[in-house]
């Protein structure tokens, strides 16, 4: 398989990336493409010498970028060369299987909405996380996609994040609930209580078309690592300040860990992949711009694992059907 790799508006130091890069692909058949303006470029040509995996890894060079501070549609309108909306239109003829991107989180989600085709019913784009709880894993959505979404977005993400829960796991029932202040179906905003309702009938049509699905409720911050979940619905603006906080705390508790105790093999965030683009019939990783090597290596991973266990077709058959 071919990965596209946009390393532009990262901070990972092009040696890092490299030794990386190796990490990840080494004896398997994964071939990356890596997307890159031209000073960068050579710096990872220069980086890449010392590692045997020569006939696996090209740098494409590209004329411009999207900066962190661009606006994001008009940034991926007006730079059709750039890295980012290279890469995916690339992604969408099928040269790539698999696409990364460690810039612009609003540009990467406005490329993938214009050139890229929807997953079933999904009416746009979202951010879906995977991060370590109490009963394993956690899924998270939307974690920066779409910071103030319509109530009926809501249930496009809940429906293709249950279904992307239900591609690994099978038949167990999905518990899923939804972020809020507290767990009386009064609480938050309008747009929350009635998120609550349009969850709590999802359920039960999920239920009726025999999808085992049961909607645990509003869900506050301080439970959702150790409650009764399997998957975290929430808007974008909510679900980035989550993850991120979440992401702060876990950075400063091991570090006074590591500080009292001298060990360093707790788990860290860099041992999970970036946040899926998710509600797109392709697969995009959108890796933190601040992500270390370890983050990329493990990006390119589990883009591998999606792409080999067939993951987009797997939601599909998941999806609850069309009435």
């Amino acid at each position: 398989m071919l990965i596209g790799v946009d390393v532009m508006g990262s901070g990972v130091d092009p040696n890092e990336a490299s030794h990386a890069i190796f990490d990840a692909i080494k004896s398997t058949d994964t071939r990356v493409e890596l997307l890159a303006t031209n000073e960068l470029s050579l710096s990872l040509l220069k980086s890449l010498q010392k590692y045997s995996i020569h006939s696996q890894v090209t740098v494409k060079v590209l004329g411009e970028q999207i900066r962190m501070d661009e606006p994001p549609v008009r940034a991926v309108l007006d730079k059709p060369g750039s890295t980012l909306v290279h890469g995916v239109q690339e992604l969408s003829r099928g040269a790539y299987d698999a696409l990364i991107t460690l810039g612009s989180t609003g540009s990467a989600i406005a490329a993938a909405k214009l050139y890229l085709p929807p997953l079933a019913t999904a009416s746009r784009p979202f951010l879906l996380a995977t991060i370590p709880s109490q009963s394993g894993t956690l899924t998270v959505a939307d974690v920066g996609g779409t910071v103030n979404p319509r109530l009926a977005f809501f249930r496009d993400i809940a429906l293709f994040s249950i279904a992307f829960k239900r591609a690994q796991t099978g038949d167990t029932p999905v518990r899923f609930g939804l972020l809020n202040i507290g767990e009386e179906a009064t609480k938050g905003t309008g747009v929350h209580q009635k998120a609550f309702s349009l969850l709590g009938e999802l359920a039960n049509e999920l239920e009726e078309a025999g999808m085992r699905a049961v909607f645990k409720g509003n869900i506050e911050p301080v439970d959702a690592f150790s409650g009764p979940i399997d998957v975290l619905i929430t808007d974008g603006f909510t679900g980035n300040i989550f993850l991120k906080t979440a992401e702060g705390a876990a950075r400063y508790i091991l570090s006074q860990l590591k500080a009292s105790h001298g060990e360093d093999n707790a788990i860290a965030h860099e041992d999970y992949p970036g946040a899926l683009v998710a509600g797109i019939d392709k697969i995009m990783i959108k890796c933190h711009s601040y992500s270390s090597g370890k983050a990329l290596q493990n990006g390119i991973e589990q883009a591998r694992s999606y792409h080999k266990k067939n993951l987009l077709e797997s939601i599909r058959k998941n999806m609850l059907p069309a009435n």
